[in-house]
């Protein structure tokens, strides 16, 4: 006869404030995520001694397993792989994911694009910026009085949207000096 006193001695010993927390999901059928992370720390602390976390942080970095692929081995989610490994210090290693050289932004500045992850200047709008700033710097403009030149010359915004005095100024701020 199997004891089931074991586990349910687990679980009330895993701390009363987040199975409460966690099992709010279990009423909420469309968050089924959050279910299934709670069914995961449930079945980690049966389970405990079965999940070596430095067996677990070898196959992340000397084998290059994924954690999907180590949360099968284990029965956990790709999720409780990776808050265990997170919770003993390894991040994501340098060779995962995206470069941290690629511009991680939704919108470059005004002068620049992105393409292949990368900030390249744009010459069309830089036509744009130099304009701007010769028309601040050499001739004294108002920032209104630019932003009213540079529409009746049909330039536009990056969206596409007519120039105003804030726009102006905020280009002017980040280009002044630099061409």
């Amino acid at each position: 006869m199997v004891s089931i006193f074991g586990p349910i001695q687990a679980i009330l010993n895993f701390r009363f404030s987040k199975i409460l927390r966690l099992a709010k999901f279990l009423d909420r059928p469309k968050r089924c995520a959050h279910r299934d992370l709670l069914y995961d720390y449930i079945k980690f602390l049966i389970v405990r001694k079965n999940l070596d976390i430095n067996e677990v942080k070898r196959m992340y970095l000397e084998e290059k397993l994924t954690a999907s692929q180590i949360g099968e081995k284990f029965g956990v989610s790709k999720q409780m792989v990776l808050s265990r490994l997170r919770r003993i210090g390894v991040r994501r290693t340098p060779d995962r994911g995206r470069s941290p050289d690629n511009y991680r932004y939704r919108n470059p500045p005004y002068g620049y694009r992105v393409m292949k992850g990368r900030l390249v200047c744009c010459s069309k709008k830089l036509r744009v910026v130099r304009a701007l700033i010769e028309l601040r710097d050499r001739r004294r403009c108002e920032w209104s009085e630019i932003a009213l030149q540079l529409n009746q010359e049909g330039h536009r915004t990056r969206r596409g949207l007519l120039w105003n005095r804030t726009g102006v100024k905020r280009v002017h701020q980040r280009w002044s000096g630099k061409l």
